[in-house]
């Protein structure tokens, strides 16, 4: 029997198979036209190539066509994800045609300590720890790798089909930018997607994107606000985030600027005047009217503690509705236990006369123990 009659029996899964092993023998289709063995209609896609080689572009212009490669013994069909290996297979009379199938591939790959290894002797790399594991369903041979800039093309080949191993990955690519927004404050969530690829020794490849943390250090973490994007050596590391994304997160507290160094503490300050509202000698008038006139980020009234002292005399703790006191703090935003950076406050009297008519009220905010700046002392006057 010659190629083409093998050929003509293997496309024909529908066709009675009687004649097909023999040199002689007639093929008839279910509708009753004869085909003669050797003899390929022109709208057969079969075709014979003696190496894989030279195959053809696997294009819209070859798609279906079945080619059988003299070299390999096999058979390689043009699909839609390339060409792939096609072996006999099936039991008794009936031949049947098995696609070759790709490799299965799970993979992690997890970042260092940028203090320890990112600034290697040859510059600046992604260094992380790669773990990997690529199984071909007919047990050929694969080989993997990890394709850095999803390009399609294996930047760096990882030796074995499974295992682990510190890899070195060029640093700026396939850095990806989310805008994340958490309780009103701006931050840009740094992150990387590499691809990783593998394929059997009949060609046949698979794909999988491996999502992974842009670092995992103080320095270099996932998370940067505006501090971190105004920062000069965030442009040298992270070249490639877009300039939009850095005029959003900096925009976040523009209309509250940055008070003071970024040291671990809040230096939001504040300015303070006269609620200009009636004092008299009844317990709940308004007294002062605070604001910020910058600030890093919100502060939490459990955090936080408000003392005024009137006329050099008596003083009085100011709490949140929450937490009633001689002084109460009303906020213009929702009572949810944080003094926003857009939230101005009140300081009224709460059952207890703090101010009759005029009084000097000095001021001091405190939060987790250190004195925020701002206005120290207000002149509270009766309105005419």
């Amino acid at each position: 029997m010659n190629i083409k009659t093998i050929l003509i029996c293997l496309m024909m899964a529908t066709v009675s198979f009687a004649g097909c092993l023999g040199n002689n023998d007639t093929v008839i289709t279910e509708e009753g036209d004869p085909v003669t063995p050797g003899e390929l209609p022109d709208d057969w896609p079969t075709y014979y190539v003696a190496t894989a080689n030279d195959l053809p572009t696997c294009d819209a212009n070859t798609l279906g066509r079945l080619y059988y490669v003299e070299a390999d013994t096999n058979f390689q069909a043009c699909m839609s994800t390339g060409w792939q290996v096609v072996t006999l297979g099936g039991g008794g009379t009936t031949p049947s045609l098995t696609v070759n199938q790709p490799p299965r591939i799970t993979a992690q790959i997890m970042a260092l300590d940028d203090d320890l290894h990112n600034l290697t002797p040859n510059g600046w790399f992604y260094v992380a720890m790669a773990h990997w594991s690529a199984a071909d369903p007919e047990g050929e041979t694969v080989t993997i790798g990890i394709d850095a800039n999803r390009d399609g093309t294996i930047d760096l080949n990882l030796n074995t089909a499974e295992g682990a191993s510190i890899v070195e990955l060029p640093w700026n690519g396939s850095i990806q930018v989310s805008q994340i927004e958490i309780e009103g404050e701006r931050f840009l969530h740094l992150y990387r997607i590499f691809d990783v690829i593998a394929e059997d020794a009949s060609g046949a490849t698979s794909t999988i994107s491996v999502f992974s943390s842009a670092m995992q250090s103080q320095l270099l973490r996932d998370l940067y606000d505006s501090d971190d994007a105004s920062d000069n050596d965030f442009g040298i590391l992270f070249p490639t985030v877009p300039q939009s994304d850095i005029d959003w997160v900096t925009a976040s507290n523009a209309a509250n600027p940055t008070c003071g160094p970024n040291d671990g503490y809040v230096h939001n300050t504040f300015s303070a005047e006269d609620a200009l509202s009636f004092v008299s000698n009844a317990p709940d008038d308004n007294l002062i009217v605070i604001s910020w006139t910058c600030a890093d980020f919100d502060i939490n009234w459990a955090d936080t503690q408000i003392i005024i002292e009137v006329d050099g005399g008596l003083s009085f703790g100011c709490g949140p509705t929450s937490n009633p006191s001689d002084c109460l703090i009303e906020q213009t935003g929702d009572n949810d236990g944080i003094w926003a950076i857009d939230e101005t406050i009140y300081l009224k009297e709460n059952g207890a006369d703090i101010c009759e008519s005029s009084c000097q009220i000095d001021i001091t905010i405190t939060h987790n123990g250190q004195v925020l700046s701002g206005t120290t002392t207000v002149m509270v006057d009766p309105v005419p």
